[in-house]
């Protein structure tokens, strides 16, 4: 009968959770999950890597926020949409 491990690699670790191996490093640099070096290997358990939150769906950079301050995507313009004037309105130069 095989006994499912109780720790995990880095690169487990990062498979197991979605992430990178150099996000996972991060955290075991910044004390945000114990790692115990094993010879060549840093080990991981198990418990401790579920135990965190759930780490995001998307990875990578934010996206630009638009100038409505909602977020951008690459179907919306770069610049907002001008007001439209009324047709009596009278437009002003500031060159005179």
């Amino acid at each position: 009968m095989m006994q499912e491990a109780l720790t995990v690699t880095v690169p487990e670790a990062a498979a197991r959770r979605g992430v990178s191996r150099g996000r996972i490093w991060q955290m075991v640099q910044n004390n945000q999950i114990p790692a115990v070096r094993k010879g060549p290997l840093w080990l991981i358990s198990i418990a401790d890597l579920d135990a965190l939150p759930p780490a995001h769906s998307k990875g990578g950079r934010p996206s630009k926020m638009s100038s409505d301050g909602l977020g951008g995507s690459a179907d919306s313009p770069t610049h907002p949409t001008p007001p439209v004037l009324p047709s009596n309105a009278r437009t002003v130069s500031h060159y005179t």
